[in-house]
């Protein structure tokens, strides 16, 4: 190897490229590596908690009366690093003897190519954990039903400021086929570029991008849609239930139908549906949800429980509306292979390790690159999929 081609520097291409190839990995927020940084020695299965932002109701003060103070009931999430992603390749004398740019166009760029395929795809498995579900039987298939998405991203607070549409091929080519998306007429410019480049750009406060790596329908369909109805329960003013931070929600024995596992449902002036995280059948009292709650309910004694798509066969997840904090991405260091030439690259969140090692039982030299890789929907508040409901 050259003295000027060694790990520290090969492992700093590879860093480089990689980002240059990811899709879902620019999307989402990075900075949650720096929550790792006082660890050493991480592995598969270290973790760390995050909390997320309390939700506060204000009241209006009458002169007279006492002020109603609220706690501070925060809910959290834990973030954990679950893959370690390795892409190794043999090298023999020819492929040592190359430059760097040689070596950059011949292993580098191939090797990160791959390797970015597997973090985008093992990132969007993330999308199920959205809080938020927009279902249409005409998904985004004309004017209409976008600006029927747009509203209910509204309504669950998903901000326009940096609001990002991510969607799968099928859904990206209904879109590129709607007037609103490629005409001059209704869009300028931006529906000029549509229809050269199938660029579908910012429109109605989101800003577009599609992958081939969304999850198949197969992964994400929602075969059983429950039927269930409750209604909300909260005694107060000793309020006990239903509060922020719990992973329950109470209802009355009244429930007619099943909330079933996967179901997203809606209490009636609450800013989010909520994920089913075990059935609940006809009388029950509590409905087990994936999130913590995460909003103030207190006044909302009385409210109806429905299930969204509630009379569907099934719902297809085919894309997702989020803000870029809904979802932390962490790629904290490796520390350098002990015996072995390695280096450590770390830029924007991320960080990949690449290592020189001679196997003696094969005779060859093999580079590796890898990396840890951690991610969660951290904030579920900021994130609604959008699923065709068939």
């Amino acid at each position: 190897m050259s003295n000027f081609i060694n790990p520290s520097v090969l492992a700093a291409e590879a860093l480089d490229q990689l980002e240059y190839e990811l899709v879902a990995g620019n999307l989402v927020y990075r900075d949650r590596s720096s929550d790792f940084a006082a660890s050493r020695g991480l592995k598969v299965g270290d973790s760390v908690q995050i909390r997320t932002v309390t939700d506060f109701r204000t009241d209006t003060f009458t002169a007279g009366n006492d002020i109603v103070a609220q706690e501070v009931q925060q809910s959290s999430t834990q973030l954990q690093i679950e893959r370690h992603f390795d892409v190794s390749v043999t090298v023999g004398a020819r492929e040592r003897a190359l430059n760097l740019d040689g070596i950059r166009k011949e292993i580098i760029n191939p090797a990160m190519v791959s390797l970015a395929q597997k973090i985008d795809s093992y990132l969007l498995e993330k999308i199920i954990e959205s809080q938020g579900l927009y279902s249409s039987t005409t998904l985004l298939d004309d004017a209409a039903d976008i600006a029927l998405a747009n509203r209910s991203a509204i309504l669950q607070q998903i901000s326009k400021v940096g609001r990002i549409g991510l969607v799968n091929v099928d859904l990206e080519a209904t879109l590129l086929g709607t007037d609103v998306f490629s005409k001059f007429d209704t869009r300028g410019e931006p529906g000029v570029t549509a229809l050269q480049e199938a660029s579908m750009g910012r429109l109605l406060g989101t800003d577009w991008f599609s992958s081939v790596n969304m999850p198949s329908n197969s992964d994400t369909n929602r075969t059983t849609i429950g039927t269930g109805v409750g209604v909300l329960v909260i005694t107060s003013p000793t309020q006990v239930e239903n509060l922020q931070g719990q992973s329950v929600i109470t209802t009355t024995a009244t429930t007619v139908g099943n909330f079933e596992v996967g179901d997203k449902i809606l209490i009636a002036g609450a800013k989010r549906s909520y994920t089913v995280a075990t059935q609940a059948t006809v009388g029950a009292t509590t409905i087990a949800i994936e999130e913590q709650i995460n909003e103030n309910l207190s006044a909302l004694n009385g409210a109806a429980i429905t299930v969204v798509g509630s009379g569907a066969t099934s719902i297809d997840y085919q894309g997702v509306f989020f803000n870029q904090g809904a979802y932390g991405f962490a790629a904290p260091p490796l520390d350098a292979a002990a015996g072995d030439k390695a280096g450590v690259a770390i830029a924007n969140g991320m960080s990949i390790r690449m290592t020189e090692a001679y196997d003696i039982t094969t005779k060859s030299t093999i580079w590796s690159f890898d990396m840890l890789i951690g991610g969660k929907c951290i904030d579920p508040r900021l994130s609604m999929l959008l699923g065709n409901q068939v």
